[in-house]
């Protein structure tokens, strides 16, 4: 299974080497993975429009999906860079909200699609259920932003993902996702950071 199973976000400020540490982390570990970076021209983060072939596609991160369906022996992790964009954070809530907390629906992980946009997934090795995309295991979602104040006022994420506080110092130090997941804030932790968000 995914360590990131459970999604976690990963806060610290610019520069505190975030991005750096959890691609060091991924690689070393042997994830396939993609930092993506929704852009203006993003129409959906699981099915994105093509002037090309007028219609809807896979996007990176559907790609990724099913691919990890696909190869159920490999660890797939999408990894959210800047996720506190308001455009982002937007489709996040959006899009992904039942499927990057193993806390939610009995631990069920699922993408709900409409039926136009459900068949670009119409690939056997994903289940399928109540009209449900379910995630496989071995796929899991790491998000990263230096706006703390952000995540934390976005209650529907901010209750769905393990928070991360990744210091400068700690750059070196975080080897492996067993170091990583040992930083996460627990609840006591987690609530200073909502009561604080406005300071």
């Amino acid at each position: 299974e995914n360590p990131f199973k459970q999604a976690i976000c990963v806060l610290g400020e610019s520069g505190a080497g975030k991005s750096h540490t959890i691609e060091t982390i991924l690689e070393n570990e042997g994830h396939e993975f993609e930092f993506i970076i929704p852009t203006a021209a993003t129409t959906g983060l699981l099915a994105q429009f093509s002037p090309t072939k007028s219609g809807y596609v896979p996007s990176r991160l559907g790609k990724m999906i099913i691919e990890a369906a696909q190869n159920p022996d490999t660890l797939y992790t999408a990894v959210f860079d800047e996720c506190h964009k308001s455009s982002t954070i937007e489709m996040i809530n959006d899009e992904l909200l039942q499927c990057i907390s193993i806390h939610r629906n009995n631990g069920v992980r699922f993408i709900s699609l409409d039926h136009d946009t459900a068949e670009l997934y119409n690939v056997e090795e994903l289940e399928k259920r109540r009209g449900n995309i379910i995630l496989p295991d071995n796929f899991g979602f790491i998000f990263i932003s230096s706006k703390p104040r952000v995540i934390s006022n976005n209650a529907d994420f901010f209750n769905r993902v393990d928070i991360i506080r990744l210091k400068h110092f700690e750059e070196e130090s975080v080897e492996s996702s067993d170091e990583l997941l040992s930083l996460v804030l627990d609840n006591e932790e987690k609530k200073k950071l909502v009561s604080t968000r406005n300071d």
